[in-house]
């Protein structure tokens, strides 16, 4: 059986990751197709086709027909779907599943304490663990705190918009960040050497960072000075605890991800793995400062520069 991969089918295609996934895989030649739930309204980037299931194994079945590998792009608070593909997925002969991670470090043992929604990552890593001996390998890709996106909307303390920061304890601890090209980009090639990448966690970037350096780099883009405001981790865990409680579940998660990111917890910390896997993946540094002149030209607000 050859290991090369060609056809690649996305779940949650329509996500937030989604759509950065599927142009470059498109753009870089594999064949992309998408799956979809019946009911779901949420749109899929054009141009592919698109399986609609509803989780039954027949409607599985035949999505996985011919399909190489699958990605996962499911939100976090739905990766126990993936459970119900994986059999399905076996049956076909899918080479390699990429499961949704594409965050901070959950191989830890301590992950799900630091993040609650990350247990079930652990979970479908533990499932795809058993059928490697089937036929079927995986991937886990861990990317650090997401960058460009997580500015554009607001978390991890950024407020562009009224240029207004949010500072928190170390603010001059480096930290591992990715923008969302550089997530299609380690998926991509990940898929491009399934060999180097098999049954593997693999840690990229786009550039380890850090508080103060963050917002350096924004009061350079827009010619503004931010307003300073200072908070501890332990009060973004709490707000995460509440906020999930609430059922405001991008609340939650950018409070707990915001403490791991900024407390310490190890999680986002890839220091003696990125070039290892820079190498392997061909994926070169990106520049801070060019992310944030393109995420503030997108965002704009108040300011000398974004009036």
């Amino acid at each position: 059986m050859s290991n090369e991969i060609k056809n690649v089918i996305v779940i949650g295609a329509g996500g937030n990751t989604g759509p950065a996934i599927v142009s470059e895989l498109v753009n870089s030649g594999f064949n992309v197709s998408a799956l979809a739930r019946e009911s779901s309204n949420s749109p899929v980037p054009a141009g592919i086709p698109v399986h609609r299931t509803d989780y039954s194994r027949a409607s599985l079945l035949a999505a996985f027909k011919g399909q190489d590998a699958i990605v996962s792009a499911i939100n976090t608070f739905r990766v126990a779907q993936q459970l119900a593909v994986v059999d399905a997925a076996v049956e076909c002969g899918v080479k390699r599943f990429i499961p949704s991670e594409y965050g901070l470090d959950s191989a830890l043992a301590a992950a799900p304490e630091e993040i609650p929604p990350l247990k079930q990552k652990q979970e479908t890593i533990s499932l795809l663990r058993t059928k490697q001996d089937q036929g079927m390998s995986w991937t886990a890709v861990c990317v650090g705190g997401y960058f460009d996106w997580a500015i554009e909307v607001g978390l991890f303390g950024w407020d562009v918009r009224n240029r207004v920061a949010t500072i928190y304890e170390n603010p001059d601890r480096p930290y591992a960040a990715s923008n969302l090209g550089r997530i299609a980009e380690a998926i991509r090639a990940v898929l491009q050497k399934p060999a180097e990448t098999a049954n593997k966690y693999v840690y990229v970037q786009s550039f380890s960072t850090t508080q103060h350096e963050v917002l350096a780099a924004l009061e350079k883009a827009t010619g503004d000075k931010f307003t300073i405001k200072h908070a501890r981790t332990e009060e973004a865990r709490e707000l995460g605890r509440k906020a999930l409680a609430e059922g405001d579940e991008l609340t939650g998660l950018g409070a707990y991800v915001t403490a791991a990111i900024y407390g310490g917890s190890g999680m986002c910390d890839f220091e003696e793995k990125i070039d290892k896997w820079a190498k392997i993946l061909e994926l070169k540094p990106e520049n801070l400062q060019e992310t944030i002149d393109r995420v503030v030209a997108k965002v704009g607000g108040g300011g000398k520069k974004g009036e």
